[in-house]
């Protein structure tokens, strides 16, 4: 008999089952069992179970309750990195909320094709109830239906693909609103930057922002709109249009990523800095504490958190629902001391 077999028949013998618990504390398997799965027992015989689990060190096997139950109670989310300052609030707030609800929250990073094979092995394995989806474009249209157990439901956010429902904020509506505010104010030579537009989430955004200039009669200078396809500016590109004599006044910044690297840019050019009105897409801690704060269009990550909470919960519960809709969150204009009137 080989070393894992002794080790794993010496363990089944060791285990302490809830027949034990009953036998040495004297009371029913129906009160332990009520015990363990958190149901009303008299406070009398909690304080008798508690002190048997503890000193027959009993500890509950969650494989087998998850097979006669079906249900894990986890819900596990892939993402591309979890290092992402920005999204981190949402994470947050989804573990909180779904805690709420009874469930474990399990946070699954991948940033290769051997971490998403993993990814796909461990979520074979550990039967979650539901899985949550926030990467990139391109890396979530590698994921389908197929990828995961039959039956499991699926919710994208921010990006998505065709055959899953998504949670994304409403970018174009937005954006569009943000322009005019920049229009409102005088500005009329407008840079509008955007990062990875290859993104549907930011086409949108940029849609927003140009048929708003379109509908207020305003042309945008072909050498004002910087699209980039990383998550890197083109710093002398940006100079020179910053430089020119007929530069813009204002610069409006579609994502949170196009955001740090202009002030990355700022921080090394300061004679630019306090130049141009700015708003950006999406907030952060540093956006409210530099001078002039800047005002922004935030994603609202509570009522993100709670769609996506009460849509997995909803499908969870009902799985004949197999709908593909796209549920957009309202965003939040915080108007701070970045965007000053045009002095005419």
């Amino acid at each position: 008999m080989g070393l894992r077999k002794i080790c794993s028949v010496m363990v089944e013998k060791m285990r302490v089952t809830i027949k034990d618990i009953a036998s040495d504390t004297g009371l029913s398997l129906a009160t332990i069992s009520k015990f363990i799965n958190n149901k009303t027992v008299s406070a009398e015989n909690s304080a008798i179970i508690s002190e048997s689990i503890d000193r027959l060190h009993y500890i509950q096997n969650h494989s087998a309750k998850l097979l006669r139950s079906s249900h894990s109670k986890t819900i596990c989310m892939i993402t591309g990195s979890i290092s992402d300052v920005f999204w981190a609030y949402l994470f947050d707030e989804l573990s909180i909320q779904f805690q709420k609800e009874g469930y474990s929250f399990l946070l699954i990073s991948i940033r290769n094709k051997n971490d998403k094979a993993e990814a796909l092995g461990l979520l074979s394995r550990e039967y979650p109830d539901g899985i949550l989806i926030l990467c990139d474009g391109e890396e979530a249209s590698e994921f389908t239906p197929d990828s995961f157990r039959p039956g499991v439901p699926v919710i994208f956010l921010d990006n998505g693909i065709p055959s899953c429902p998504l949670v994304t904020s409403s970018g174009y509506i937005s954006t569009y609103e943000g322009t005019e505010y920049l229009i409102r104010n005088g500005h009329t030579d407008i840079c509008f930057l955007v990062s990875t537009c290859a993104l549907e989430t930011l086409k949108d955004r940029l849609r927003g922002c140009l048929d708003a200039c379109k509908d207020n009669g305003i042309t945008v200078k072909p050498e004002h709109l910087i699209q980039s396809d990383t998550h890197d500016l083109d710093y002398s590109m940006l100079r020179g249009i910053l430089n020119a004599p007929t530069r813009p006044t204002a610069v409006f910044s579609l994502s949170y990523v196009s955001s740090i690297s202009l002030l990355r840019f700022f921080n090394q050019n300061h004679n630019l800095s306090k130049q141009f009105s700015l708003l950006f897409f999406d907030d952060s801690p540093l956006f409210r504490t530099i001078s002039p704060a800047i005002t922004v269009i935030s994603q609202d990550m509570n009522a993100m958190a709670q769609t996506c909470v009460k849509e997995m919960i909803k499908r969870i519960e009902n799985p004949e629902i197999k709908d593909q809709v796209t549920f957009y969150v309202p965003t939040k204009f915080e108007k701070r001391k970045s965007v000053s009137p045009v002095n005419k």
